[in-house]
């Protein structure tokens, strides 16, 4: 009798962890988040506690645009009555929104396609493309908040200076070289995503084109200017290397920073790819765990991604689509993880601890 109690123990607890080895990601619900103009959704981010969502919004006006640009870019935020349950976002209103407007009147054109906040919620970094082969049309902008994560209050801060040059250019051994400095290399490194790690001595940046992202030290936290930011040339990579990824969008890590994420929007790729680190933030030693094409996810039309992000202990998974602005959420079957066989270890992960404990204790009852 109590070698079948302890087989059935022995069940019970195995069979919700075999799921982590059949579909990693299950989808779960989708909301709109279209103001009603033409205009396209970049990327999505949420508070530290999951009661705030913020999405990059921009569009272009005939008519002028609001005040006065032909294009016009925000950070819109929407409240969530329950954390990370996008189904109970209300939109914040035109108020609390963040306007992106800078200091650098060139640029007005440009596209933003990513966005990222500061750990603690103090400040907001935006990656902006070119929309030429002028020099320097790429950059990094910081805007500062007057308390945390209130967009409303943003202002420009700096940006990056000069980050078409081929000082900030010249990737790794691993990853080449850039090559002539011309205009036209320079639209080659179209800037699509960025990210910065927690204590802001590192920023990573998504290039178009060469299909790559750098790693950059920054000697002053936080600063982007020409004094502070340098290429770190033993990080960074070419994702055609592993011809994973044609048109990278964003990029977003998982909390250890031991994973990084990229959505690909190339029309016949349409996918997500994750990568797993040696050392956390560190870029320059990888390996491709694999790629999840949208399709295969569960919603069946969610076919233009732009925007990557996860809920803070993982186990939550948002993709933006800027085809009808949507937001579509997904539950993993463990943190961080959309490749089936790539969970982390029970012992390594402390939510997958805990899952595994409730299920011994309910297995123990139904004995």
């Amino acid at each position: 009798m109590k070698f079948i109690k302890n087989f059935i123990l022995v069940l019970l607890c195995l069979f919700p962890i075999s799921n982590v080895f059949g579909n990693p990601v299950t989808y779960v619900q989708q909301i709109s988040v279209d103001h009603g103009d033409s205009s396209f959704l970049g990327a999505i981010r949420f508070n530290n506690d999951g009661s705030k969502m913020f999405t990059l919004y921009q569009g272009h006006d005939d008519a002028g645009g609001d005040e006065g640009d032909e294009f016009y870019r925000y950070i819109n935020e929407y409240n969530l009555s329950t954390p990370f349950d996008i189904s109970t976002s209300s939109y914040a209103g035109n108020s609390e929104r963040c306007h992106l407007v800078h200091d650098e009147g060139a640029h007005t054109n440009n596209r933003y396609f990513d966005f990222q906040f500061s750990s603690d919620g103090m400040k907001i970094f935006t990656a902006q493309s070119a929309t030429s082969t002028g020099a320097d049309d790429d950059d990094i902008f910081r805007f500062d908040l007057t308390s945390s994560y209130d967009i409303s209050t943003c202002s420009f801060k700096h940006g990056t200076e000069n980050l078409d040059s081929a000082t900030l250019q010249n990737q790794s051994t691993q990853a080449g070289s850039r090559g002539a400095d011309t205009n036209a290399n320079r639209s080659a490194h179209r800037v699509q995503g960025v990210e910065i790690n927690p204590d802001g001595t590192k920023i990573y940046i998504v290039y178009h084109g060469t299909t790559s992202v750098r790693e950059y030290n920054l000697s002053t936290p936080y600063d982007l200017t020409s004094s502070s930011i340098s290429q770190d040339t033993s990080g960074g990579f070419e994702f055609e290397t592993n011809n994973v990824n044609l048109n990278p969008m964003n990029i977003t890590f998982s909390a250890d920073g031991k994973r990084m994420f990229f959505v690909d929007h190339n029309n016949d790729q349409r996918k997500v790819n994750q990568f797993s680190l040696t050392n956390p933030y560190d870029t320059s030693s990888y390996t491709l765990d694999g790629s999840r094409k949208i399709s295969t996810m569960g919603a069946t039309d969610a076919n233009s991604p732009r925007g990557i992000e996860f809920s803070k202990n993982g186990m939550k998974m948002y993709i933006g689509h800027d085809s009808g602005q949507r937001v579509y959420e997904y539950n993993l079957a463990c943190p961080f993880n959309i490749i089936v066989g790539k969970c982390p270890p029970i012992t390594e992960n402390k939510d997958r601890t805990a899952m595994m404990e409730a299920q011994i204790e309910i297995a123990k009852r139904t004995i």
